[in-house]
């Protein structure tokens, strides 16, 4: 009876994960264009010196995916696959320590993700979490002690939204941020390492017509 029992419930645990599953990973992807301002003195541009263009828009032939994931309420764009048209440049002068990498990059794989920002009301701003991937690295600004000492250095994004337009700005700033430090990491070994601090400003607009 006991066995039985304990059969029964186990069942009913497992009936109950899969029917809520599909909910809890359910998705909606809204499509946006990303515009970088490239303003002097940026060290993350767009590749408007060769393609002519500072917005990367969702799809089309430029094979990129642009927008908003309501799963994680982040902003991304990414290179889909076979993607090689478009990139973002990268000019890096470390802060410390001065033996980090430096130079510049055109990063053709390209990544940026800003965190949970879709879910702002219009009319308000916040701070958040921004993320881009390159070939020397993870470059992020964020306020994990682990890299970035925010008793020191001002990071993070500044974030405000305008209607279904959102603006995202990195800029030196007052610690603990926002600001426009970025932590450059490695990954070897499964350990994440810190290569060096970064001055990153940016700053892009985001229109996503169809967001709620």
């Amino acid at each position: 009876m006991r066995k039985k029992l304990v059969l029964t419930t186990l069942a009913l645990v497992i009936g109950l994960l899969a029917a809520s599953g599909p909910q809890l990973l359910a998705d909606t992807f809204y499509a946006a264009t990303v515009t970088f301002s490239d303003r002097l003195g940026d060290n993350v541009t767009s590749d408007s010196v060769t393609s002519g263009k500072h917005a990367y828009v969702n799809g089309g032939p430029d094979k990129l995916e642009s927008g908003f994931h309501t799963v994680t309420n982040d902003f991304v764009l990414r290179a889909t696959k076979g993607a090689r048209s478009r990139y973002l440049a990268f000019s890096f002068a470390p802060i410390t320590p001065p033996t980090a990498p430096a130079g510049t990059l055109e990063q053709r794989d390209l990544f940026m993700n800003i965190r949970a920002i879709l879910a702002m009301s219009p009319g308000t701003a916040t701070s958040a979490i921004a993320v881009f991937q390159t070939a020397l690295g993870e470059l992020k600004l964020t306020p994990n002690t682990t890299w970035i000492d925010t008793s020191t250095y001002a990071t993070q994004v500044f974030v405000s939204r305008n209607g279904n337009i959102w603006t995202i700005t990195a800029d030196p700033g007052v610690p603990p941020g926002p600001g426009d430090v970025a932590a450059l990491t490695q990954t070897k070994r499964n350990t994440e390492q810190l290569v060096g601090l970064y001055h990153m400003p940016f700053q892009i607009t985001i229109d996503c017509t169809t967001c709620p």
